[in-house]
């Protein structure tokens, strides 16, 4: 038997007959979620730094200085008047406020001083009246013995003159009386801390009137006191600092008077339930401003009781329980619940039948809900300001006689009820309705069945009122003076006034002052009386205005009558004849403004027109301003309308065009005589020319179409600059082929998102400065653009944030002299200039400025031309100032790093001064667009490297462009980041072996090869990893075509068969960044060789060297 001999080994070098095993390494990288997160992270990153345009514009203002469009258009009336000035707010007389309640006050007695002489050990005695005293300086105590105390204030009295101040407690022993006359017996004193009634005896006492006025005893203890004799407490309490009074035990049958009682006392409770108040008359301000929350009233007896005004004005009582009350003698409750805080006023059992004044009953109450409908008022002639400011949103007042009110005024001023129900009053002989429903809240009024025939005073009656709509047909004005302010801020709507009466009128100023009114009928108006029409009409809404009966008296003022700022009054008739005696200061239109009523087709010229014979729409008679007017002689009764056109149209140039107010599409046509067609300003201009300063118009353009062949001017600078809701353009049809100057020519189209210029012509062009500044385009394709003759190119792409990419490979700059700001605040990634002329360059300042490039390729850049101070610039002196800066020369407080990365210059790219190169980054820092991070904050020269495996010097930011080598390319300092590979695999050998190894197809030798190994490195120890070996190829020998298929001759790992599928080898983590696994790491697998028994086999290959691959894989995925 032939004996074949084969080697296996791992290495081709070996000399020995070996298995050639090849090894090919998987780099394993960022995981695609990985990548997508930071793709994102970019696009965000630069999302986030879209400028914000009125910061940017500071900043570029700040920064650039450039030079920006200016679109003036003059607001002048006329050729001849000039703008009326706009007026300030005229200084009208203030809304009147009621009157507050009269809250009476005690004459202040002087503090009496201490005697100097006396010692602070010494007790001071005597008597007062036949009562013995004693006074203790060191603790204040002052204490009244057996015997009846002289009438009249211990504050007031001789007696006590020296030692008033001292006095801090009041006791009393056996026997101690006070007199039948005590009022104002303990006010006023100053130190007083503790009243103690204990053994005082106040049984022949009968008036306390001021007893314990505006008293400094926090604790007043009258529980001892015998009231059975008095008549009369008024004041007893009022301005107390006592936070509890206890009068439950007071006998108050024989009281005739608890007038002001309580006033201003700090009492918070007051119980007064179980008091006989029967005999009362009088409980006028009783518990006015008192700062009692709870005041209990359950048993109060009021059968004999006259007056309750102020009786609760300003209380600080949440509620008040009124349910006892007999109110059936009362005359007056003028203020009773002024003011009061109680939410709730339940006044369901009052008998009103006596009273005759409830004048400013619920002013400023807080009840939220007033139920009056059981009140009687027949008897009733004042009802001024009664719910002045109520908080009531309800106000049932639908049992209401009014029959005998003469004074109404103030009544509901300020009221919060939405809804008032007057339609059962009588108001006959109501002659004042002075600001009646001023401030009112309710949202309509129907006073159709008011009888106004005695009323002279109607002024302010409707004086910020909010109801919409006022139901004044029925109004007798016969006998008004006074209409001053009467629809002053008024919400209605519509106000219908042919039926007033105004002959007896004086006084019209200020009368419809601010009127929400867009109709005001005032053809029935007699004002041939009328002396005073100053700011009738001012600053109305009121759209036309027929005032041809009105009759101006001489010496009638009617200063600012007619002034409206906002322009709604568009149309003015006036009688024949009737001249104005003073400025009535009608303003002019403002161009362009709609006119009122007319939807959105027609807008104003800049002066008045008289209508003559034809319509308020088409009117043929002359301009005039409206300074003018009030002098125009008039034979007969005239009209005057705002000089208008029709809106949407007009000309730019020799092109009709139409803005299609419905999407906003801007078509411009072929001339109507039919010759060549042009353009002659820009849009924006020619919009805000024709129609004024009107941008609600030119924001309503959206796209621009071009129906026929037009050509754009020579000078085509911002000729569709501005138009910020733009967000399509079409250029064809547009002739371009003519233009010299483009600047600025899309500059500020933030919305613009499809920019059609296909078919524009450049080969004239020299300016292109600005051309395409702040536009918002994701995308641009200048492929077609003939650039030779540009010598402009300053801020071409100047604040293009949203543009990734940009390839200008077709451009010749070899004419351009300016590339000021060209690329700064641009979104471009990567951006290849490596074909640009510069050699004509002048000026270079901020070209690259805040921008996000992180490659730039300027090597073909020849800066030799740039010069010092130049023009359109910054100002400075250097052309290639902040050439490279970042974002913080712009804003301080800017977080947008530089994304420069890597910067290839060229022989003759030799700056002349400091181009701000930014520094490095921290080492650590992930280089933009790639997987690789910087290894120090420096950049490095790529030498013999690669970008991302630099081999060169590490050099400072002045070295890049100060006495650098060219050409070089400069990156962040950075090393190839490791990445998980296999290092090695040590050789594999099975020996020699023969054929009869092979016999039968059994494995001839099987080795765990234990001194071999799969050597890994850069592995993460957070990660587990894969090997796999499989083997891809025949057998074959150098210099013989005879081969051995790896089916016939395979190898196996374990079970498993090389030859068909890769087999896993090792699985696992590694605690280190390093790993060796041996080929016998796994002992129940080896590596063997298989021969196929019936495979032929050429005798060319016996004696040779066979070579195989084997290849190893590691991933950190599975296989």
């Amino acid at each position: 038997m032939m004996t074949i001999k084969l080697g296996v080994c791992c290495m081709k070098k070996y000399v020995r007959k070996a298995i050639l095993l090849t090894i090919t390494l998987l780099l394993v990288g960022a995981s695609p979620a990985q990548m997508v997160a930071a793709v994102a992270a970019e696009q965000s990153n630069l999302k986030s730094a879209t400028h914000d345009k009125t910061k940017t514009a500071a900043l570029l203002d700040k920064v650039f200085k450039m030079p920006k469009r200016q679109s003036e258009v003059s607001t002048s009336v006329d050729n001849d008047k000039a703008e009326a000035e706009v007026q300030p707010e005229p200084k009208i007389d203030p809304v009147p406020e009621t009157d507050k309640p009269d809250v009476a006050q005690k004459e202040k007695i002087s503090e009496p001083t201490l005697a100097p002489q006396l010692k602070a050990t010494e007790t001071i005695t005597g008597t007062y009246g036949t009562s013995p005293y004693t006074l203790d300086p060191d603790t204040g105590i002052l204490e009244f013995g057996a015997g009846t105390l002289a009438e009249g204030a211990i504050n007031n009295s001789t007696e006590f003159a020296s030692y008033v101040s001292m006095i801090k407690k009041i006791k009393f022993s056996t026997g101690a009386k006070l007199p039948s006359d005590s009022h104002s017996m303990f006010m006023y004193l100053p130190n007083l801390e503790k009243f103690d009634s204990a053994n005082l005896d106040t049984s022949e006492v009968t008036t306390m009137v001021d007893m314990f006025y505006e008293s400094k005893a926090s604790t007043l203890d009258v529980s001892n006191f015998d009231t059975g004799k008095v008549t009369d407490m008024r004041w007893m309490f009022a301005y107390s600092a006592a936070t509890t009074i206890d009068v439950s035990s007071f006998d108050a049958e024989s009281v005739v008077d608890m007038g002001y009682m309580f006033q201003g006392s700090k009492a918070s409770i007051l119980n007064l339930s179980g008091i006989d108040t029967s005999a009362v008359t009088d409980m006028r301000n009783m518990f006015a401003y008192s700062d009692a929350t709870t005041i209990s009233l359950s048993d109060f007896k009021t059968k004999s009781v006259t007056d309750m005004q102020y009786m609760f004005a300003y209380s600080d009582a949440t509620t008040l329980d009124l349910s006892s009350f007999n109110t059936s003698e009362v005359t007056n409750m003028t203020h009773m619940f002024g003011g009061s805080k109680a939410t709730v006023i339940d006044v369901s059992s009052f008998s009103t039948n006596a009273v005759t004044d409830m004048q400013y009953m619920f002013t400023d109450s807080a009840a939220t809900t007033l139920n009056l409908s059981g009140f009687n008022t027949g008897s009733v002639t004042n009802m001024n300001a009664m719910f002045y400011n109520s908080a009531a949103t309800t106000i049932n007042l639908s049992g209401f006689d009014t029959s005998k009110v003469t004074s109404m005024r103030y009544m509901f001023y300020g009221s919060k009820a939405s809804t008032l129900d007057l339609s059962g009053f009588d108001t006959s002989k109501v002659n004042d309705m002075y600001y009646m429903f001023c401030g009112s809240k309710a949202t309509m009024l129907d006073l159709s069945g008011f009888n106004t025939s005695e009323v002279t005073d109607m002024s302010g009656m409707f004086y910020n009122s909010v109801a919409t709509t006022l139901y004044l047909s029925n109004f007798d004005t016969s006998k008004v003076i006074d209409m001053s302010y009467m629809f002053a801020g008024s919400k209605a709507t519509t106000l219908n006034l042919n039926s007033f009466d105004t002959s007896a009128v004086t006084n019209m100023s200020y009368m419809f002052y601010y009127s929400d009114a867009a109709t005001i009928d005032v053809n029935s108006f007699d004002t041939s009386e009328v002396t005073n029409m100053n700011y009738m009409f001012y600053q109305t809404n009121v759209q036309a205005l027929d005032l041809s009966h009105f009759i101006f008296a001489q010496g009638c003022t009617v200063e600012n009558m007619l002034y409206t700022y906002n322009r709604s009054l568009w149309k003015l008739t006036l009688g024949a004849n009737e001249t104005f005696h003073d400025n009535a200061n009608i303003q002019n239109p403002t161009v362009g403004s709609t006119i009122p009523g007319a939807s959105n087709d027609y807008v104003s010229g800049k002066c008045w027109q008289i209508v003559g014979e034809g319509t308020d729409h088409a009117p043929t008679g002359a301009e005039i301003s409206g300074a003018d007017i009030p002098s125009d002689s008039r034979a007969v009764t005239t009209t005057y309308v705002w000089e208008h056109i029709e809106k949407w149209r007009g000309v730019n140039g020799n092109s009709p065009w139409y803005l299609n107010p419905d999407d906003g599409v801007l078509t411009f046509y072929q001339s109507e005589d039919g010759s060549p067609t042009a353009l002659a300003e820009p849009v924006y201009d020619n919009l805000q020319n024709t129609f004024g300063w009107s941008f609600s118009l030119i924001q309503s353009v959206t796209a621009i179409r071009f129906d026929a062949d037009i050509a754009a001017p020579v000078n085509s600078s911002n000729l569709f600059a501005g138009l910020e809701n733009l967000t399509s353009f079409d250029s064809t049809n547009l002739d371009t082929s003519n233009v010299e100057n483009m600047s600025r020519m899309f500059e500020g189209l933030y919305s613009l998102s499809t920019l059609n210029i296909g078919g524009f012509n450049t080969d004239k062009v020299t300016d292109m400065s600005f051309m395409f500044s702040e536009l918002s385009l994701n995308s641009l394709d200048l492929s077609h653009f003939n650039t030779d003759k540009v010598e402009n190119m300053a801020g071409m792409f100047l604040m293009m944030t949203n543009l990734t990419a940009l390839d200008l490979s077709n451009f010749d700059t070899s004419n351009v002299k300016n590339m000021f700001a060209m690329f700064a605040l641009n979104g471009v990634r990567h951006l290849n200039l490596s074909h640009f002329n510069t050699a004509s360059v002048e000026n270079m300042q901020a070209m690259f400025l805040a921008s996000f490039i992180e490659t730039l390729d300027i090597s073909s850049f020849n800066l030799s031309g740039l010069k010092n101070s130049p023009e359109d610039g910054l100002g400075t002196d250097s052309p290639v100032m902040f050439m490279f800066s970042a974002m913080s020369v712009l804003d301080p407080e800017s977080e947008q790093a530089s994304n420069l990365w890597q910067v290839k210059l060229g022989e003759q790219t030799v700056f002349p001064d400091d181009p701000g190169f930014e520094a490095a980054p921290a080492a650590g820092t992930t280089i933009p667009g790639t997987s690789y991070v910087t290894n120090d904050a420096a950049w490095q020269i790529v030498g013999n490297g690669t970008a991302l495996n630099p081999k060169g010097d590490k050099v400072s930011t002045t070295a890049m462009w100060e006495n650098a080598v060219r050409p070089v390319t400069y990156v962040w300092a950075n090393k190839n980041q490791a990445s998980p590979s296999i290092v090695s695999v040590d050789s594999i050998n099975f020996g020699m072996l023969a054929a009869n190894d092979f016999f039968n197809g059994n494995s001839p030798l099987a080795t765990n090869m234990a001194t071999g190994s799969v050597a890994l490195e850069g592995l993460d120890s957070s990660k587990t990893y894969h090997v796999t070996v499989a083997q891809t190829s025949d057998w074959a020998t150098d210099g013989e075509s005879a081969t051995i298929a790896k089916s016939n001759l395979k190898i196996k790992y374990g079970g498993n068969d090389l030859s068909t599928s890769a087999s896993s080898f090792w699985s696992g983590t590694s605690a280190t960044g390093t790993k060796n696994i041996a080929f016998n790491h796994d002992t129940t697998k080896n590596f063997s060789i298989w021969l196929n028994p019936n495979a032929p086999l050429s005798t060319n290959l016996l004696g040779k060297q066979l070579e195989s691959e084997l290849t190893w894989t590691l991933s950190d995925t599975p296989e």
